[in-house]
């Protein structure tokens, strides 16, 4: 398993979450072709990865090209990726953990509807 410590930045926007009622995960495991990665903060019961990066997860092609091809497997197992900058998190992390808050919420009615149909 590919697995880090937690950043900093990771750190602040998951326990942000968990003041705003989100049942979020750290570090939470992610199943692709080439074996398991730890997704920043997963909340799996609206189908939502996080992952908290670095400038160089925008500036280096071969970063950008893995993460795509890893959203992609996430996206086939039915989960959606946000990619959060770290100096994002630094600057603002109370009105991002309440933005996400909101999605979290219509994504689980959402789900919730589609499992009743």
């Amino acid at each position: 398993m590919i697995k880090r410590a937690p950043t900093i930045q990771a750190k602040s926007l998951y326990k942000e979450l968990k003041k705003n009622n989100i049942n979020a995960i750290l570090e939470y495991p992610d199943r692709y072709p080439e074996g398991v990665k730890c997704i920043d903060i997963g909340i799996p019961d609206a189908h939502l990865y996080i992952e908290v990066d670095g400038e160089n997860h925008f500036n280096d092609p071969d970063t950008i090209e893995t993460y795509l091809k890893r959203d992609r497997y996430s996206e086939v197992d039915g989960f959606q990726t946000i990619h959060i900058p770290n100096q994002s998190i630094d600057e603002d992390v109370r009105r991002i953990a309440k933005a996400i808050a909101k999605v979290v919420k219509k994504r689980r009615e959402l789900i919730r509807k589609a499992f009743l149909l």
